[in-house]
């Protein structure tokens, strides 16, 4: 029997409650980080305006997320501190991930995240690391943000693989989407009443509207997505299948066409199987394969391969 939907709110309003409960507790922590003589419980219990048992359930979820605490008497009022220096250095696979997130960031300036990590990182010694990460910054980012959390609509100025200038669209963002060195924010086009995606470094302007989204909820971006080459996704979906020759065929599990593809083993060769949104993406993805690459089907993949050489024939001379 399915639930009702006085059920589901409940849940929800139980979800809500503990995101906040959370929050509080990593405000807590901060609050003891900041005062390293630790604080009066009278002083918590004002700035987190509660009573005194929930300043203490508080306290012991803390302590049982592994953080020590010291509790005392002073002067006849209870005093509270974090016990000693729990807060160790990063190590070095920490230090990576951190590098790795803020070359990531790069492409979302203005964010929360990006103004978040940059200064922290650079109070670190950090190894030499290097990450390709991201090639292009976007433009708007912090506007973007904004609207995903306050749930507004955006216009944005976008100029497309095909446009001339930039063209003006009201979109309702959904999310960002981090793919193959850029960002991307994938929206419903409000005009167009579709879901489409854009690439950040397309946007020449982006401005958060007061106007409330209306339709992201009817959008399943995960399902949008399942079958994306990169994030292309389009309701034109095609079983692919791709032959990969030696001696690229040891190493085509490194480069996935899509999360759902199978790979199978055919002598020396393997055959990719997929099923994939479009052509656009799967077109490029053949080519970085060369002539190792044979595609079995489907036929409107080689119609449009066939055609792409013959161009490039052409203009090889």
């Amino acid at each position: 029997m399915g639930k009702r939907r006085s059920d589901d709110a409940h849940e929800e309003t139980l979800a809500g409650r503990g995101e906040r409960r959370v929050v509080r507790l990593l405000r807590l922590v901060t609050l003891l980080q900041r005062r390293k003589r630790g604080l009066r419980l009278a002083e918590l219990i004002t700035e987190f305006n509660v009573t005194r048992q929930t300043i203490y359930k508080y306290l012991d979820d803390v302590e049982a997320a592994g953080v020590p605490l010291d509790r005392a008497a002073r002067h006849g009022e209870a005093w509270v501190k974090l016990d000693g220096d729990w807060l160790t250095p990063p190590g070095a696979a920490e230090l990576f991930a951190l590098v790795v997130a803020r070359q990531a960031l790069q492409g979302l300036p203005g964010s929360a995240a990006h103004q978040w990590l940059t200064p922290r990182l650079r109070e670190l010694t950090t190894p030499r690391i290097t990450v390709d990460a991201v090639a292009f910054a976007g433009v708007g980012a912090a506007e973007i943000e904004h609207a995903l959390i306050n749930d507004k609509r955006l216009r944005i100025d976008y100029r497309g693989l095909k446009d001339d200038e930039p063209k003006s669209r009201v979109i309702e963002p959904i999310e960002l989407r981090f793919s193959q060195r850029a960002w991307y924010v994938f929206a419903l086009d409000v005009d167009r009443q579709e879901p489409r995606t854009f690439k950040l470094a397309r946007i020449t302007r982006a401005v958060a509207l007061d106007e409330a989204c209306a339709f992201v909820g009817a959008v399943d971006a995960e399902h949008e997505h399942e079958n994306a080459v990169s994030v292309w996704t389009s309701a034109d979906v095609h079983d692919v299948e791709v032959r990969i020759h030696p001696p690229q065929a040891r190493v085509a599990h490194e480069y996935p066409l899509t999360r759902q593809q199978v790979v199978v083993a055919d002598g020396d060769a393997v055959i990719v199987r997929a099923q994939v949104s479009g052509l656009e993406e799967v077109t490029r993805w053949v080519l970085r394969w060369g002539r190792d690459a044979e595609v079995l089907g489907p036929p409107a993949l080689l119609t449009r391969l066939r055609e792409d050489v013959a161009l490039m024939q052409r203009r090889l001379g």
